[in-house]
């Protein structure tokens, strides 16, 4: 089985809202700790007592801390990307987070250290990198990493796919054990005007689709096409109000995905 689960915490992932997300067929969604860290902040992060609550999600959370780095074993720094301040965590500190966030699946660092790991609940499963697959944890675990490292591993537990180099490259793939998959790229490349059809890729502000008055794609089944927004309309509205233009590609292209992954799968 294949569960595809969006970034909802991008630039492009947060174009859409809880409800966007929710009928366009996702019950998993992953949050980067790295982005909650500088915004809501730490301070605020501490007084949550479960994100996916304070985000109105109803349905299944990742907390994705794998690009967290642990330094000197003792903490984790970060730089804020919106005013440059360095934002540092100590490890009891992030695993307090881990706990009162009570995501049901955590990306650990990679470089942290199985005995650095406390006592979880059993409604929050970690996941290893697949760099650092666990010799000595004896509670319930899966693994992570991008698609082409997942190839050598085969083993009956839950696999976390991440990818942002291609969207067509886990099409490629063939994995026989239940995994997750992972990726901005559907929603980025929409959030920047790429949009995807039957024979490709488009780009939505070039100037060719002023006067294009075809759908998107003739076969789509997305809220997008259905509407009746012709390329055309969207070239335009991509140029006057991107807001509103990046969250009807992003529907579409993520609709065009999930199918793309089914027929993969043989759904």
């Amino acid at each position: 089985m294949m569960t595809f689960v969006p970034q909802i915490t991008t630039p492009a992932g947060a174009c859409l809202t809880v409800l966007n997300w929710e009928e366009l067929g996702m019950d998993t969604a992953v949050c980067s700790m790295s982005s909650l860290l500088m915004k809501p902040g730490l301070a605020h992060l501490q007084t949550l007592t479960h994100l996916a609550h304070y985000l109105g999600w109803n349905k299944d959370l990742v907390l994705d801390a794998s690009m967290l780095v642990l330094k000197n074993h003792t903490h984790f720094m970060i730089q804020s990307v919106y005013d440059g301040m360095r934002i540092s965590v100590s490890l009891e500190e992030f695993w307090g987070l881990v706990q009162s966030l009570q995501p049901n699946i955590v990306l650990l660092p990679k470089n942290l250290l199985e005995k650095d790991i406390p006592q979880l609940p059993s409604s929050i499963l970690p996941f290893f990198s697949f760099d650092a697959t666990p010799k000595t944890y004896d509670k319930p675990f899966g693994l992570y990493g991008s698609v082409n490292s997942a190839r050598d591993h085969h083993a009956s537990i839950p696999i976390y796919l991440q990818d942002d180099e291609g969207h067509c490259s886990v099409l490629e793939a063939d994995f026989s054990v239940r995994h997750y998959y992972a990726s901005d790229k559907p929603a980025a490349d929409a959030y920047h005007g790429l949009v995807y059809e039957e024979h490709g890729t488009i780009t939505i502000s070039e100037k060719q689709f002023a006067t294009q008055f075809e759908l998107l794609d003739s076969k789509c089944t997305c809220s997008t096409c259905k509407q009746g927004f012709t390329r055309a309309y969207l070239h335009h509205l991509f140029h006057s109000t991107p807001l509103l233009c990046q969250r009807f590609l992003i529907i579409h292209n993520m609709t065009w995905f999930q199918k793309a992954l089914s027929l993969k799968a043989g759904g």
